[in-house]
C-alpha cells in the first residue's frame, strides 16, 4: 500500500478515535466536578445545580429525561440549608401513579431529607415522602387540572377512600348469566367498600343522578350491560366503565393519609391553564 494512500485510509479511524478521547475527557471531567468523597457533590457546586436554571436542563427535567440520583451525608447535611426555589404555597399531597417518581431506598430517612436531597441534584424537580414508600424523586409533573407542561401527572388531592364494587367478573359475561352482578346490584347484598382504592381510567364523570350518591352510581352501572365497575366519592362524583381501567390496591396502613412533597418553581414552565374538561381520572385529556 502507498504511503498516502494508507494516510487516507486511517484518518477516518483517527477522527472517530480522537472524537471518543473528547467524549471520554469531557465526561471524567463532569464527574470530577460532581463527585466528591464517596458520592458527596462537590462543595461549591451546589448552587449551580440548585434549581436547574439552564434552559437544557430544566427542558430535560420537564421531559423527564433524567433518573434520580442519591446524595452523601456531607451534601446533605450542605443542602439543609439552601433556599432551593420550590413553588411557593404548594403541597405535592396526592397520589402519583406508578413510574411518575423513583423510590431512592434508604438513602434519605425523612421528608426534610428528602427534599434536601432534592433540592440540590440537578435532575431532580418533584420530591415525595411518606412513611409506607419512602422518598420519592422525579421529574416536573403536572398537578390536577394543569394543562400546559409535563404530559406526567400527579392528584391534586390527598389519597381519600373510594366507594365502589365490580358487577362482573368473567370477560364479556352477560348481566343475566353473572352471579356477581346480582350480588354486586342488589341493595341488600352490595359492598360499595370494595374498591376503597382509586381505579384510574373509568372515564368521564356521570353527570346528574348518577353523581349524587353511590347508591345511584351503582344503579346506573348496573342498568349499563357494558358497566363492569363503579366507584363513587362525594367530591368528586361517579365514574365507571367496561375496560381499561386498573384499580391501585392497598398496600399499607398509610394509603389513605396524604403525602408531603414539593415541585421546584421552572422560570419556562406554564402553570396558567387549565384543562376545562377533564375527561378521565388517570390524568388524560
Amino acid at each position: 500500500m502507498a504511503p498516502a494512500e494508507r494516510k487516507e485510509r486511517l484518518t477516518l479511524p483517527r477522527c472517530l478515535g480522537l472524537a471518543a478521547l473528547g467524549t471520554a475527557v469531557i465526561y471524567l471531567t463532569s464527574m470530577m466536578l460532581m463527585m466528591n468523597n464517596g458520592g458527596d457533590i462537590a462543595e461549591g457546586t451546589s448552587n449551580a445545580m440548585r434549581g436547574a436554571k439552564s434552559a437544557s436542563a430544566a427542558a430535560a427535567m420537564m421531559r423527564g429525561d433524567l433518573v434520580p440520583q442519591t446524595l452523601g451525608e456531607r451534601a446533605l447535611e450542605e443542602a439543609r440549608g439552601v433556599n432551593c426555589g420550590w413553588k411557593p404555597d404548594e403541597q405535592l399531597v396526592g397520589r402519583c401513579p406508578k413510574g411518575v417518581l423513583y423510590p431512592t431506598g434508604a438513602a434519605y430517612k425523612d421528608a426534610a431529607e428528602c427534599a434536601a436531597g432534592c433540592c440540590v441534584l440537578e435532575n431532580c424537580v418533584t420530591w415525595q415522602f411518606r412513611p409506607d414508600t419512602g422518598c420519592l424523586h422525579g421529574p416536573d409533573v403536572r398537578i390536577g387540572f394543569e394543562k400546559e407542561g409535563t404530559s406526567k401527572w400527579c392528584e391534586a388531592d390527598p389519597p381519600t377512600p373510594w366507594q365502589g364494587q365490580h358487577t362482573k367478573l368473567k370477560p364479556k359475561e352477560k348481566i343475566a348469566e353473572s352471579a356477581k352482578h346480582k350480588e354486586a346490584c342488589d341493595e341488600a347484598t352490595w359492598d360499595p367498600t370494595e374498591l376503597q382504592t382509586q381505579c384510574l381510567g373509568l372515564g368521564d364523570m356521570r353527570r346528574g343522578e348518577p353523581s349524587k350518591s353511590a347508591a345511584n352510581c351503582r344503579d346506573a352501572c348496573c342498568a349499563d350491560e357494558k358497566c363492569d365497575t363503579w366507584q363513587w366519592r362525594a367530591d368528586k362524583g361517579c365514574f365507571y366503565n367496561s375496560k381499561g381501567f386498573r384499580c391501585y390496591e392497598r398496600t399499607s396502613e398509610h394509603d389513605f393519609e396524604p403525602f408531603q412533597g414539593q415541585r421546584k418553581f421552572l422560570p419556562d414552565r406554564d402553570y396558567s391553564g387549565i384543562h376545562h374538561k377533564f375527561k378521565d381520572q388517570g390524568g388524560k385529556a
